[in-house]
């Protein structure tokens, strides 16, 4: 998050974290749809992307939807490429949860021709990843393990190391699935390694 609250803030929403994400849930769309209708883009859609993982957990996927749709509209309005790349991922995401492999694969390409414009490496990364899941979870085990590995190589490449570990992980298990013990072992203990360093 690029913005910070006082530290005794942080600790008292830290103890229940979920907690004051179900109590503030409604607060949340209203919040977007503020920031919306004051202009406000680059807020609406930190807000929208914020509360993806507090939605997925929940599996409250209208709100997703709801947000996303309503902080995207405003940034594409705006311009905003960088925060109309991160919401076309969040609803390729939600998309990919929801079996709508076209719609994800659109939102997803869609977002990743943004990154590749803005020079947005990260961006490229985990779009690229994320398209590498569509292919997998369609079967197409060649094309996704090509897509996870370009993905892993511009995490690598940039430094994203969180990325790079998460990745490595998706090989291990991809690998595991072809059978592939030696090599998926391998992966996985890169992926430990990585993950530990972090």
């Amino acid at each position: 998050p690029r913005r910070s609250l006082p530290d005794a803030v942080v600790d008292r929403l830290m103890a229940d974290p979920v907690g004051w994400f179900d109590a503030e849930r409604d607060n949340l769309l209203g919040a977007v749809k503020l920031a919306v209708d004051w202009g406000l883009d680059e807020l609406a859609w930190e807000l929208a992307a914020g509360a993806a993982t507090y939605y997925d957990h929940r599996c409250l996927y209208q709100d997703w939807q709801h947000g996303h749709r309503l902080a995207l509209d405003a940034a594409e309005a705006a311009g905003n490429v960088r925060g109309a790349s991160v919401l076309l991922r969040g609803l390729g995401q939600l998309h990919i949860y929801q079996d709508e492999f076209d719609r994800a694969t659109r939102a997803l390409e869609s977002s990743l021709g943004l990154c590749q414009d803005g020079g947005d490496k990260r961006g490229e990364a985990l779009s690229v990843a994320m398209l590498g899941t569509v292919s997998r979870v369609q079967g197409r085990d060649d094309e996704a393990l090509e897509r996870v590995e370009h993905a892993l190589a511009i995490a690598a490449g940039e430094g994203e190391r969180h990325i790079e570990a998460q990745l490595s992980c998706t090989m291990a298990v991809m690998k595991l699935m072809q059978g592939k013990l030696d090599e998926a072992e391998l992966w996985f203990d890169g992926a430990l390694s990585q993950a530990s360093a972090l």
